[in-house]
């Protein structure tokens, strides 16, 4: 009932002053169009509004996100050899073939990521596709091509690390159009 509230009144409004105008002999269309432009000003302040409204909201989301995705962790870099995996240096723990550059793997506690991207400061956002030893505990490590790029990463201590909702996946694996950060309008 107070959906049509706003429009019943001014409709009331621009009747009364059709005739009030009708009656001081000024013309209608004369009379009506500031009134109309009034109106036109007053709506586009209401949706102005409550975009502004519709932005808080969003920042107050996208805190709460970040605060509970957001972790600093040990970090490292390893190669896809037998020393430092496990006998199947062909498949990650998802059984997905590992990627130099995209390819982490993670603490065994946090082993809820698999699956999942992460952005890990100074290194972009990577795929967490493989688990380390289960001697680390709030530890990243990234899959690098050779040994001398690993040691010169070496280790690092709290890497700022913040985990991102899942890829979509199709049978074939990661669907790479969904790397791109691209925001399509719903219908």
């Amino acid at each position: 009932m107070m959906r049509h509230a706003f429009p019943v009144i001014i409709l009331s409004i621009v009747l009364n002053f059709n005739a009030l105008s009708a009656i001081a002999g000024d013309s209608v269309e004369e009379a009506v169009n500031p009134l109309l432009e009034m109106i036109y000003i007053d709506e586009q302040k209401l949706e102005l509004q409550q975009a502004r409204e519709e932005i808080l909201v969003l920042k107050a989301i996208l805190e709460a996100y970040h605060k509970a995705n957001t972790h600093y962790l040990r970090l490292s870099a390893y190669t896809a050899r037998k020393e430092e995996c496990n006998d199947d240096i062909e498949n990650t723990a998802i059984m997905q073939r590992p990627i130099t550059g995209w390819t982490v793997a993670v603490s065994r506690d946090l082993r809820g990521w698999l699956g999942k991207r992460v952005y890990v400061e100074g290194f972009g956002i990577r795929m967490v596709s493989d688990l380390m030893n289960s001697r680390y505990s709030k530890s990243i490590d990234i899959l690098v091509s050779d040994v001398s790029e690993a040691e010169e990463i070496g280790v690092r201590e709290n890497v700022f690390v913040t985990l991102i909702e899942p890829l979509a996946q199709s049978d074939k694996g990661i669907s790479w159009e969904c790397l791109h950060f691209t925001s399509q309008a719903e219908p």
